[in-house]
């Protein structure tokens, strides 16, 4: 499948980033949230995520509610032949999709995937500050990892 990264992973963002900005503004203004919690999913009813936990297996993070976004508005059909959706569409809760090595555009959609992830991290802190919740535990994170260009953007 042929498709410019930057541009699919723009039209994803554009419906991502708002969602994910609201959805922890509703938490925060319902919830008494000291870390960035979701406790209402949009997805599951009860379904509760940590967006802090970056790092380690992905039941109830960022990257499986990015995933399951994807999967509720057909956005990986911007990206993903009709073989990977199928697979998408199978992979089982607490787990996100990732292409196998030998995947048709196989680095083209981890470029996505990866854009996205970055872009919702940064959105995600951004909004949790906004509502006054700590970003500590993000920052220390992007810093650990390499990514202070984006611990930056948060930072201002």
């Amino acid at each position: 499948m042929d498709f410019d990264i930057d541009e699919v992973a723009e039209q994803i963002n554009q419906q991502l980033l708002p969602a994910l900005t609201e959805t922890i503004r509703a938490n925060a203004s319902t919830y008494s949230l000291d870390r960035i919690v979701i406790h209402d999913s949009p997805f599951e009813a009860g379904r509760s995520f940590d967006f802090e936990k970056l790092d380690g297996d992905y039941a109830g993070s960022l990257y499986e509610w990015i995933h399951l976004f994807c999967l509720e508005k057909t956005l990986y059909e911007l990206f993903l032949n009709s073989s990977q959706i199928e697979e998408a569409k199978s992979v089982p809760a607490g787990m996100i999709y990732a292409p196998e090595d030998d995947d048709e555009s196989y680095e083209e959609i981890e470029q996505v995937i990866a854009e996205l992830h970055n872009e919702a991290i940064v959105a995600m802190a951004l909004a949790a500050s906004g509502c006054g919740i700590s970003t500590n535990a993000v920052l220390s994170y992007l810093e650990e990892s390499g990514l202070e260009h984006l611990a930056d953007r948060i930072s201002g």
